[in-house]
């Protein structure tokens, strides 16, 4: 279970969130979180289902 949750500073490593960026994204509440005293953690499902949602698509070109 605990596997599945990562830390903030390992988001921002493994998907390249600023700092300032995740708390943007918890405060308007685009990206779910946990918080364990001064540590918050994140669902790796969350943030890949976070990602997922906000993909974009690459424009298919005119003939």
């Amino acid at each position: 279970m605990l596997e599945d949750y990562i830390t903030d500073n390992e988001v921002m490593v493994k998907f390249g969130f600023s700092k300032g960026t995740l708390a943007n994204y918890r405060s308007e509440g685009k990206l779910p979180y946990t918080k364990f005293g001064p540590s918050i953690v994140y669902k790796v499902l969350d943030i890949v289902d976070f990602l997922e949602r906000n993909k974009i698509q690459k424009a298919k070109k005119r003939s």
